[in-house]
């Protein structure tokens, strides 16, 4: 969570699990940019989601909107994993 919390109680939201599997990658270079319409450019989370999305790991939950905020369920994860 910072430098000194680790937060193990914490829920893990959508763009959390896909900044975890981009860092876990080394954080490659991103050609597109993020498509979603909830996903501003400067959002910490706006490269790993345009990663993801690139490489196939993730969708959104619309179209348009990859809600980055809401909680990923167990399911989820273990959906973008396989």
């Amino acid at each position: 969570m910072t430098e000194t919390t680790f937060g193990p109680s914490e829920l893990l939201t959508r763009a959390m699990l896909v900044t975890v599997l981009y860092r876990a990658e080394g954080e490659p270079e991103v050609a597109e940019k993020v498509d979603f319409t909830d996903v501003a450019d400067e959002a910490y989370y706006a490269k790993a989601v345009a990663w993801a999305k690139a490489n196939g790991i993730v969708n959104g939950m619309t179209v348009t909107e990859f809600a980055p905020d809401v909680n990923i369920t167990r399911e989820q994860i273990a959906t973008i994993i396989f």
